[in-house]
């Protein structure tokens, strides 16, 4: 497959037209179509549908887009690799957005010169990105033993009880773990690793947890918390801007503490430039 071939599929797909592809891709518009359909033969697959009016990707073309657009970050990783400045990093939506830009910065001011390419996205997206080779470090919520990759813990991020102001939980400075039977939960993102983390807490009795909405964020469980739709277990450092700002009140629960343990995670076969290693030990003393 040509990878210039690929750029054009891209951008036909973020456009929905091939003049406008055309366009940003600096091409004729006869020569990005003409790229589009050698891609298709090369796949065997019909990758979109023409239209008077436009084009739009096919099923099979939504699926191919990730893997073109790993196979065109690998092009970039490889023509730099002979000179690397940069470490690729993946990270699972919570690390990526609550917990990652502190980090990134200091790493960055650390390392005159050395700039981090953050990717974001689900739990299963980062691993599969790692898999490819797009990236060279996922930091993840959650992991599955595999032989491929080597994982070690480089966080714990404590768990609170987020809940609206003037809630009947407010002011206290724990609740014991019990309450939390008697309340609709809001779930957020899933395979985050929550659900595990209950049960090795509360064993059996995790079956018993009530999940009266699954909202598929945490952005969107805080904002259901602050309009009272119930309350939710997230990790602290997702809400210290709102903790801050009285729009929503965080709780610990009381005993042993709810702590998420975060894994660094590498292929076996990892590379060997600066960048990675530095970015390594970095994440790994980082407090």
């Amino acid at each position: 497959m040509n990878v210039e071939h690929i750029q054009s599929f891209l951008a036909v797909g973020r456009f929905g037209s091939f003049r406008d592809a055309a366009r940003e891709r600096g091409l004729s518009q006869p020569a990005v179509s003409r790229q589009v359909l050698a891609l298709e033969a090369s796949l065997g697959t019909r990758l979109v549908v023409r239209k008077r009016s436009g084009c739009q990707l096919t099923q099979e073309g939504e699926r191919f887009v990730e893997y073109a657009e790993t196979m065109v970050r690998l092009q970039a990783r490889a023509q730099e690799f002979l000179r690397p400045r940069q470490v690729a990093v993946g990270a699972s939506s919570n690390i990526g957005i609550y917990l990652l830009p502190n980090l990134v910065r200091a790493f960055e001011d650390a390392h005159p010169g050395l700039t981090v390419d953050l990717t974001i996205g689900t739990n299963e997206m980062i691993t599969r990105q790692l898999d490819l080779g797009a990236i060279d470090v996922a930091l993840v919520e959650w992991f599955v033993e595999t032989p491929r990759f080597v994982a070690t813990v480089w966080r714990r991020e404590p768990l609170v009880v987020i809940i609206p102001p003037g809630h009947a939980w407010s002011g206290r400075t724990s609740i014991p773990s019990d309450w939390l039977f008697d309340e609709g939960l809001l779930g957020g993102e899933r395979g985050t690793g929550t659900g595990a983390l209950l049960r090795e807490r509360f064993g059996a009795r995790a079956s018993e947890l009530r999940i009266a909405r699954q909202l598929g964020s945490t952005e969107a469980v805080k904002e259901a918390v602050k309009n009272r739709l119930g309350v939710s277990l997230v990790m602290a450092a997702a809400v210290r801007d709102e903790v801050a700002a009285g729009s929503i009140a965080a709780v610990p629960v009381e005993g042993a503490a709810l702590a998420k343990r975060l894994y660094c995670v590498t292929r076996r076969r990892a590379p060997g430039h600066a960048p990675f290693a530095d970015f390594l030990t970095f994440i790994q003393s980082a407090p």
